[in-house]
C-alpha cells in the first residue's frame, strides 16, 4: 500500500515548470501550482526491489484536480485503480474483485503529499533542495540524457521517503522523469508523457462507483 504514497508524489512535483536554479524551485513550484487547477498524464512506473534485485514495470494514467482529487489507473494486469474525492480513497483491484475504502487519506498518504494536494505545501519547509550529480543518473534509474537533475530530501525524519530525484528538460522546463527512494532501499522510477494541464474533468470522475459483485472492505 505504501506504493500509493510514491505515486501521489508524482502528482505533486510535476507542477514544477520554471527555472532550474535550486534557489528558484520553491517559488516556481508554488506559483505554478496556484495557476493549475488540474492535470493528467500517461506514466511508466519501474520499481527496483532491492531484496530481489529485480525491476517490476507497470503503466497507467494519472489525473489530479484541486483540491485533493486524484485518480490513478494501472492499465496492465494486475489492473488496479486508485480514486479519491479528497475525503475518501478507494483502491479497487479488478483481479480480486475487491475495493478497499480508506475514510482517512492520512492512513495511506504521506503528510507531504496531503499538503500539496490541498494546495498548502511549502517546498522549503518540507524538503532540502539539492543539485543531483549527472554522473550518478543511472543510480536514480534516470534514462534520458541532457536533463537537469534535482534532489529533494524530506526534512521529516519519519517520512517514508528517503529522497526524490527529479529530471527536468531545460528546453521546456518540464519534469520528464522522477525517482523516489524509500527507507527500505527500494526505488520507484517514473517516466511520464502526454501531460495536459487544466483539463478540468468533472468531479464525478473522482468518485468510485462499485461494480456489481465487488466486495467492499473498510479500512
Amino acid at each position: 500500500m505504501k506504493k500509493m504514497v510514491y505515486v501521489i508524489f508524482l502528482c505533486l512535483v510535476s507542477f514544477l515548470s520554471q527555472a532550474q536554479e535550486k534557489s528558484n524551485i520553491k517559488d516556481a513550484l508554488q506559483k505554478n501550482y496556484q495557476n493549475i487547477s488540474s492535470w493528467q498524464a500517461d506514466f511508466t512506473q519501474e520499481t527496483y526491489v532491492e531484496a530481489l534485485d529485480k525491476i517490476v514495470q507497470k503503466k497507467g494514467l494519472i489525473a489530479v484536480k484541486k483540491p485533493g482529487r486524484l485518480k490513478i489507473i494501472y492499465t496492465a494486469d494486475p489492473k488496479k485503480t486508485y480514486t479519491s474525492n479528497s475525503k475518501k480513497l478507494w483502491v479497487y483491484s479488478e483481479e480480486n474483485q475487491e475495493v478497499l475504502v480508506f475514510k482517512k487519506m492520512s492512513k495511506l498518504v504521506a503528510g507531504e503529499a496531503l499538503d500539496f494536494l490541498n494546495g498548502l505545501g511549502e517546498l522549503d519547509l518540507q524538503f532540502e533542495v539539492l543539485n543531483y550529480p549527472k554522473n550518478e543518473a543511472s543510480k536514480a534509474l534516470i534514462t534520458a540524457k541532457n536533463l537537469e537533475l534535482l534532489e529533494l530530501v524530506p526534512r521529516d525524519t519519519e517520512s517514508v521517503l528517503d529522497r526524490i530525484v527529479l529530471a527536468v528538460k531545460p528546453q521546456t522546463n518540464q519534469i520528464l522523469e522522477m525517482t523516489l527512494f524509500n527507507e527500505s532501499g527500494n526505488k520507484t522510477h517514473y517516466i511520464f508523457t502526454n501531460i495536459v494541464f487544466n483539463t478540468n474533468p468533472p468531479d464525478s470522475f473522482f468518485e468510485f462507483v462499485k461494480p456489481k459483485g465487488v466486495r467492499e472492505v473498510n479500512q
